[in-house]
């Protein structure tokens, strides 16, 4: 998806932080930015998952701005600030669940 839509995505090799009680995690490197994604083995399990990703619930493994994403039994979580990734992930993924609200409103 991310691939037709004009990006360019490789495997990267940082490990995604375990914390988030995914079936499986990955990282990816997303036009040179990482971004994470964490498969659920239910639609409800990432539900739960992305309600404890508030800046009043589970404390995230990041600092600055962290955008998340729930797109069935994913969580696709981006560290970052680029605006051009935020676009993308926001066009694909509909509107991101702002887990981090460091950072300025719009960065686009």
């Amino acid at each position: 998806m991310l691939r037709q839509a004009g990006a360019t995505v490789e495997p990267a090799d940082a490990a995604a932080p375990q914390s988030f009680d995914a079936r499986d995690a990955r990282t990816l490197q997303v036009n040179q930015e990482l971004v994470y994604v964490y498969q659920y083995a239910s639609v409800n399990e990432a539900q739960a998952s992305a309600e404890r990703l508030s800046p009043s619930g589970e404390r995230l493994p990041w600092e600055g701005r962290v955008s998340v994403w729930r797109a069935g039994s994913l969580l696709v979580i981006y560290p970052g600030s680029d605006g051009g990734l935020l676009l993308l992930l926001s066009g694909l993924l509909g509107d991101a669940l702002s887990a981090s609200p460091e950072g300025p409103e719009e960065p686009y």
